[in-house]
């Protein structure tokens, strides 16, 4: 491993990932207060954002540690990430911060030189962890992204307010499990989709411009059956609508980071899911599934939510200290202890 010098004077911290632009923790601090992405990491370590394509080598130069998100749903990120890890300057901490669902990554030449040429690896699922120490020769810790737990919190409402409807968290598209339980429960189901992305492949594949174009599809195959189906909305707008609803389900198959628990767990409500979720053992235990299959022990919850007062106050009562662990600054002091700062 490359030796890591320490610097006694504030860290200058950069965090790489594929969405557009570049901005600062003070810039843009108040409009992404609810984010729950990656982006997360620069408010807890009061650094800097870019575009993993736009960044340059010399201007890693700037500083101390910089975090990237390996999204390997962006493989042509790889062949620039390669050149950055192996040419930094010496000095920089480089940390590669697991994207993802581990099942995702396959062999590639590329992806194993980013995370072998990395100084430390850090996962997003404790199931994982012992994947990622076998997949790569550097250091790994299972440590995750830092979430709003606060400001979350603000958003939820008393259980007499909110409406009898369950939110299916997963894009409409993606899987069929979350829809079959919610129909069983005999209240309102909304559901989100994606909005169509205008990249040139997307736009060539699908031969359509339009915004709705995946709602569009789903109000198709879910006609007739009371599937109220809306638009992804911006954070503040999801967590205002979630925060009036009864149940959430997410029935995820995935090993990655569970945001959806999280989300259900800071607004305190309920969400009937799955232990690979890795918060939802922790946190929701009387509601986790084995699997995504377990659909009549899943429609047995939502009904039990629905029909027992008490049951239903018992699981959502999650207290705000149950999740300091999530909070920037435990997760920056975890970090830092991680790295040996």
């Amino acid at each position: 491993m490359r030796t890591i010098l320490k610097r006694n004077f504030d860290l200058r911290v950069l965090i790489l990932h594929w969405n557009r632009g570049r901005w600062t923790a003070n810039d843009m601090r108040e409009s992404k207060k609810l984010c729950t992405g990656v982006e997360r990491w620069v408010f807890a370590m009061d650094g800097d954002y870019c575009n993993t394509l736009e960044i340059k080598e010399k201007e890693l130069l700037n500083y101390d540690i910089v975090i990237l998100n390996s999204d390997i749903n962006h493989p042509k990120y790889f062949r620039k990430i390669c050149k950055l890890v192996e040419n930094r300057p010496k000095g920089v901490t480089w940390i590669t911060l697991v994207e993802g669902d581990m099942s995702i990554y396959k062999p590639d030449k590329n992806l194993q030189k980013v995370f072998d040429n990395s100084d430390f690896v850090v996962c997003i699922n404790k199931y994982t962890k012992e994947f990622w120490e076998k997949f790569t020769k550097t250091k790994v810790e299972f440590i995750g992204v830092p979430y709003p737990v606060d400001e979350v919190r603000k958003l939820s409402i008393k259980t007499e307010k909110r409406l009898k409807q369950c939110i299916i968290c997963p894009s409409l598209l993606i899987r069929y499990q979350d829809f079959l339980v919610a129909r069983e429960l005999g209240i309102d189901m909304i559901g989100f989709e994606k909005r169509f992305s205008h990249k040139f492949k997307t736009v060539f594949k699908n031969r359509t411009l339009k915004r709705d174009f995946y709602l569009q599809k789903a109000e198709k195959i879910y006609q007739g059956n009371n599937l109220k189906i809306l638009l992804e909305k911006s954070f503040e707008k999801y967590f205002n609508f979630t925060a009036n609803s009864f149940i959430m389900i997410n029935l995820d198959n995935r090993y990655t980071w569970g945001r959806y628990v999280l989300d259900a767990a800071a607004l305190q409500i309920p969400i009937i899911t799955t232990i690979s979720t890795g918060h939802g053992l922790d946190l929701f235990p009387e509601l986790c599934l084995d699997n995504e299959n377990q659909i009549e022990k899943a429609i047995e919850i939502g009904k039990r939510l629905i029909e027992n007062k008490d049951f239903y106050e018992h699981v959502s009562n999650i207290p705000i200290e149950k999740l300091d662990i999530y909070k920037e600054d435990y997760m920056k002091k975890k970090l830092l202890k991680f790295i040996n700062y």
